[in-house]
């Protein structure tokens, strides 16, 4: 696959993105988070996050975790789903001005001048009936119609599924 370019955007001042389709993996080092387009029973499963409001499942990957085995524990932790062999498809670079802080380590920032989220796509094998992450409010399974309405807009989410279901790699109800 070459490298293509399916969405930029901005997170906030001084910070940019671009949304990149590849099957290469970016250096693990400088990869902070990752985010999976999870289907089950033709459906997307999306949570609800305190400050973020409705996203994919996904989130900060531990150092020197592998990546795959951390989204696998992302997903689970947010939204109950289990997933056994998620599917990279491609990442995020983000690109600030300057070095930003990690909220998370005082004192340590994020990877500069570039580091990485990456993406994956997944079906769910079950859905299990557990307490989810402290930072996600609810969780939901919804057709495609009703995600792109729900998503939050900054991350352009919507075009990243729109692309998954348009190749065939996902299958969704409208």
């Amino acid at each position: 696959m070459n490298k293509q370019i399916l969405a930029k955007g901005v997170w906030e001042e001084g910070v940019s993105w671009k949304f990149v389709l590849s099957d290469v993996k970016p250096n693990p080092d400088l990869c902070t988070a990752a985010f999976c387009v999870v289907t089950y029973g033709r459906k997307l499963i999306l949570v609800k996050q305190k400050n973020r409001g409705w996203e994919l499942p996904g989130g900060h990957i531990d150092t020197g975790e592998d990546l795959e085995d951390g989204i696998i524990r992302e997903v689970i932790e947010e939204s109950g789903a289990t997933i056994e062999n998620p599917h990279f498809f491609g990442f995020k670079q983000i690109s600030p001005e300057s070095p930003i802080p990690n909220k998370n380590h005082v004192g340590k920032f994020y990877p500069f001048p570039h580091s990485f989220v990456i993406y994956y796509f997944a079906e769910a094998s079950e859905m299990l009936n557990i307490s989810t992450a402290e930072d996600v409010l609810e969780t939901t399974r919804v057709g495609l119609k009703d995600a792109r309405n729900m998503l939050a807009k900054g991350h352009k989410h919507d075009e990243l599924i729109d692309y998954l279901k348009v190749s065939g790699k996902i299958t969704l109800d409208e």
